[in-house]
């Protein structure tokens, strides 16, 4: 199971942060803290109606344990914008930095990944991770 929700979490932010970066493009801005990722399925309720606005997904995704991936704002995560998910226990004490979640900026994340995945914690060598 722990192979299955790796892969499928590292797909989905990869998409999610995607779709963030494709709507901010076409719309003008991240989403706001209060409309989250729906912004991206569903047309934000406080935007004005003759503002333009491009739907960039149908649906918003769930994590492997079946809530809602959710981003967070702000200007120390890459790009202005973070997705994370609250892992199995589903609430976050620490915006996605809590041991079980998993988030797209901590370098630790994707290692933690990894050892879920292979049993050891990668080593950097030169630019890779290996």
């Amino acid at each position: 199971m722990v192979a299955l929700t790796t892969t499928s979490f590292l797909a989905d932010i990869v998409g999610i942060k995607s779709a963030v970066m494709i709507s901010a493009k076409m719309n003008g801005a991240l989403p706001t803290p209060e409309d989250g990722l729906h912004a991206l399925a569903q047309r934000p309720t406080g935007l004005a109606n003759e503002i333009p606005w491009t739907k960039v997904m149908v649906t918003v995704p769930v994590d492997p344990w079946g809530n809602e991936y959710r981003v967070v704002i702000g200007d120390s995560y890459p790009q202005g914008f973070g997705i994370l998910s609250c892992g199995p226990d589903a609430p976050s004490l620490t915006q996605g930095n809590d041991a079980d979640d998993r988030n797209s900026w901590s370098e630790d994340s994707p290692r933690t990944i990894q050892r879920e995945r292979t049993g050891h914690y990668p080593r950097r060598v030169g630019a890779r991770w290996k």
